[in-house]
């Protein structure tokens, strides 16, 4: 981020970087008290005309830390950051009068009093997305500030009341928060400083031992701050964008079950595959038989140590053998509407650099994971059954005789397997009351984009990966025997 020295003059055409980002940073009451600072800095102006002096104006730069914040008079509502007149808000008021900033600044300088931390989230979005979501025209360089602080209002709990092993606040009124718009650099920020106000007394809250003993913790969770980003940009998704991604998800959550039912009831019951069954069988671990199962592997990761490395190993081989030919079209569908589904989150949230982190990794992972718990169930069955499972393979016609048995583990009926976990994400809704009511043009083109060329790419990114994974294969295989040498 750059500032311009401009307000509202955002950088657009970035397409490919994250729509919003949200560094978090906290500093302690002991270390402000000791480098003569306060809190109510961030807010100290009494009346609309000294928000406008130039000494509330310094240069500074984006996202500084807390304790460089604090050094600026009115560092929240500089002039060349903001257009309101009143530009704070809060959980009550969308702009906060003189009255009410004289409160803030009483509860911010009790809460250092009391020696509770002050902690910063604050939130960077990029120009394309403010744009194509109907929250920033570049031409006029209006900014529907309402929505966007709605939008912030609504992550505040979550924020507070997830970050930290208790709730921050110990009731509705030992909080103190407020937020702002800075508009003067080349993306949006959307700051938000909050602390508890009495003295912090919680044992569950406090450091002991070291030098910070005694004191508030400061860390706040990673989770609790991912899932505020998402929260947060979910807020200003319009009603039709919701709905696509509701409805991609449970599309691929549906194709994932069924298919994953049809791979392994095939497997299991064609002859064909009847000695890649018995591989399976002949390389599951003796020391758990009868309890075979992936358990929390990851089947695109294996694990060479895993005591199911090599049934783990078998399974894969196998579905590679049946996505490739007979269940082809089913497994091409499957990618296309998970690789859509990535497509999305990168257009919300930037390119991933790791991309076993995105959310189509995940589901392919588990659309594994369940192939082979349900062929490991059959499996683990015919064990029990079988009179001398310990010197015998298992028979096709044999396991076609547990399917009986075993029925839940292949059903399809409305496109459900067993009791699953919800895949939908529950904060995954629209809250605010304005809507737009189509979809924003660069979500329609790349629609076009990914129906026309994602089941070509996914093709060669899937013939990739097996020679990938065929190549740490042998590798792992390579380094546990010379391991036994």
């Amino acid at each position: 981020m750059v500032k311009t020295g401009k307000k509202a003059t955002f950088k657009m055409g970035e397409a490919k970087t994250a729509s919003v980002i949200n560094p978090t940073k906290f500093v302690t009451a002991k270390s402000a008290n000791a480098a003569g600072l306060r809190y109510e800095n961030l807010v100290n102006y009494a009346t609309a005309k000294q928000k406008t002096d130039q000494t509330n104006d310094a240069p500074v730069t984006d996202f500084p830390e807390l304790k460089n914040q604090l050094n600026y008079i009115g560092y929240a509502t500089r002039a060349s950051a903001v257009t309101e007149t009143f530009p704070t808000f809060n959980s009550d008021k969308l702009n906060m009068d003189n009255h009410d900033i004289s409160v803030l600044k009483q509860q911010l300088a009790m809460a250092q009093n009391n020696g509770n931390n002050l902690y910063e989230m604050a939130f960077s979005l990029r120009g394309d997305f403010l744009k194509n979501h109907g929250l920033y025209d570049p031409v006029t360089k209006i900014i529907d500030q309402a929505r966007l602080k709605k939008a912030e209002q609504n992550i505040v709990d979550k924020f507070m009341n997830r970050g930290f092993s208790l709730p921050l606040a110990e009731n509705k009124n030992d909080l103190v928060w407020f937020g702002v718009i800075h508009q003067d650099t080349d993306h949006l920020n959307m700051h938000l400083w909050a602390a508890k106000i009495s003295p912090e007394t919680r044992s569950e809250m406090l450091v002991h031992g070291g030098q910070y003993d005694g004191q508030p913790k400061g860390v706040i969770k990673f989770k609790t701050i991912s899932a505020v980003q998402r929260q947060f940009i979910n807020q200003l998704l319009t009603q039709p964008e919701i709905q696509q991604r509701q409805d991609v998800i449970k599309q691929v959550t549906h194709l994932e079950r069924t298919l994953a039912a049809k791979v392994a009831s095939h497997a299991l019951t064609t002859d064909k595959f009847e000695k890649d069954i018995q591989n399976i069988y002949r390389n599951l671990p003796r020391s758990v038989s009868g309890q075979w199962q992936v358990g929390n592997e990851n089947m695109l990761a294996l694990n060479p140590k895993s005591k199911m490395f090599h049934a783990h190993t078998a399974v894969n081989t196998l579905i590679d053998r049946l996505t490739t030919n007979t269940f082809s079209d089913e497994y091409d569908d499957f990618i296309e509407k998970v690789a859509e589904k990535d497509y999305l989150d990168e257009y919300d949230k930037g390119i991933l650099h790791d991309k076993k982190k995105s959310w189509g990794y995940g589901r392919e992972a588990q659309f594994r994971k369940d192939v082979a718990n349900k062929i490991y169930r059959r499996l683990n069955e015919w064990s029990k059954t079988s009179s001398d499972g310990e010197t015998q393979l298992p028979r096709i016609n044999e396991l076609k005789d547990l399917v009986g048995h075993n029925s839940k583990i292949i059903s399809t009926k409305k496109g459900t397997i067993g009791q699953q976990k919800k895949i939908i994400p529950n904060d995954l809704r629209p809250t605010a009351q304005h809507q737009v009511p189509m979809l924003p043009k660069a979500i329609n083109q790349a629609a076009k984009i990914i129906k026309n060329d994602i089941r070509v790419d996914s093709r060669a990114q899937r013939s990739m990966r097996r020679a990938t994974e065929q190549q740490e294969y042998e590798e792992a295989v390579s380094e546990a025997q010379s391991q036994h040498i």
